[in-house]
């Protein structure tokens, strides 16, 4: 699968990664998003100086929007509205549940790390490709032989930057302690 919607939070931790337009090209990748994702849901990711996060910078897409790597895509369909209100019953958040719902009625894989988003999808769709946003990064170090240090340093981004946690049930944990060496 090449083509991508991206949930708020996914969206947030490749764009904090520094290497959003990169892990694209190497991926040969196209990423969606919906209005509500980009630009109300996600609107900031934090500076950092070393291991301290700094003030919130706004989300600026506009490079990977001008060249064709994000696209924001139309809001939902009817159909696309019966599947959202789907998932929003089964407690997915509305973001994470109106993105799923455009990933499989147009036929898209879906990036979201939302644990309980995933499980409900996978046994709603079982077609639809599903992968965390440390999934992708993990595919494109290791499709481009990028060095330890530097796949360290897009993880303490997407940690620090993107204020994400790489919690116990993620499913990159093993290469995420094996690339961070904790």
């Amino acid at each position: 699968m090449n083509w991508y919607f991206l949930d708020a939070c996914s969206l947030l931790n490749l764009y904090a990664s520094g290497r959003l337009e990169q892990i694209v090209t190497a991926l040969g990748l196209q990423f969606s998003v919906l209005p509500v994702v980009y630009p109300n849901e996600s609107q900031f990711v934090y500076a950092r100086d070393g291991l301290r996060r700094l003030d919130s910078v706004p989300l600026d897409l506009s490079a990977s929007l001008k060249s064709g790597a994000v696209r924001i895509e139309a809001n939902l369909s009817d159909a696309e509205n019966i599947l959202y209100l789907e998932f929003a019953n089964a407690d997915i958040d509305d973001g994470e549940a109106m993105t799923a719902a455009a990933a499989i009625v147009r036929g898209s894989g879906l990036v979201t790390d939302d644990r309980k988003a995933r499980r409900v999808i996978a046994e709603r769709a079982p077609q639809t490709e599903i992968i965390g946003s440390i999934g992708l990064v993990r595919r494109w170090v290791e499709s481009q032989n990028v060095n330890t240090a530097e796949a360290s340093e897009v993880l303490l981004n997407i940690e620090i930057c993107g204020n994400y946690t790489i919690g116990k049930r993620e499913p990159e944990l093993a290469w995420c302690r094996l690339v961070r060496k904790l």
